[in-house]
């Protein structure tokens, strides 16, 4: 039994020494933190690589709905958006009218679209937005922006165009919300 014990110890020992010379000849170090490489790609779309396009409108029924409004990478680099664009409406002093954001799905992407949009420079990541018109709404009246603040997904600043909206929400007269804007999420073909 001491024999077997003796023979088992030196294997143990030899395959420890083997796993630190194979260790120390191959050069890696196996405490080290590997890196990621970020490419140009993935970098989230800043507000002064942006300008808004403005898509199709149409109305009826009292709707009034805007397809394929975008942002277009004005920029030099190619850069990323996914998720749903933020609106504020803002009066001719640029101070903010009550804005309320509700998520739709998109109804004019095309079929086989992406959520994610990789623009080159010169490309377009659209949404649609739809609002309610006064249709319905009898006498009562929303306020009017001057203005449109729009904010790309993982950006914090707006990329604002003079734009004249009204819209209404809730309904009916008696659960009027001025302000509600249904806006879908980015996509690209």
């Amino acid at each position: 039994m001491k024999i077997y014990a003796k023979a088992l110890v030196v294997v143990a020992v030899l395959a420890l020494l083997t796993g630190c010379a194979s260790s120390s000849k191959s050069g890696t170090n196996p405490s080290a933190t590997p890196t990621a490489t970020v490419s140009p790609a993935s970098l989230i779309c800043q507000p002064s690589q942006l300008q808004i396009q403005m898509g199709v409108g149409d109305a009826a029924m009292g709707t009034v709905g805007y397809a394929g409004m975008g942002f277009k990478n004005i920029s030099t680099s190619t850069c990323t958006l996914t998720g749903y664009p933020a609106l504020q409406m803002l009066d001719a002093n640029g101070a903010n009218i009550p804005t309320f954001s509700l998520h739709i799905a998109p109804y004019a992407a095309p079929a086989g679209s992406k959520s994610t949009a990789t623009l080159a420079p010169g490309q377009v990541a659209k949404f649609d937005m739809q609002f309610h018109s006064q249709t319905g709404y009898g006498n009562l009246s929303c306020p009017t922006s001057a203005k449109v603040a729009f904010t790309a997904p993982g950006d914090t600043a707006p990329v604002t165009i003079a734009w004249k909206l009204q819209p209404y929400g809730g309904s009916t007269i008696q659960t009027l919300r001025c302000g509600e804007i249904k806006v879908s999420p980015i996509y690209s073909n």
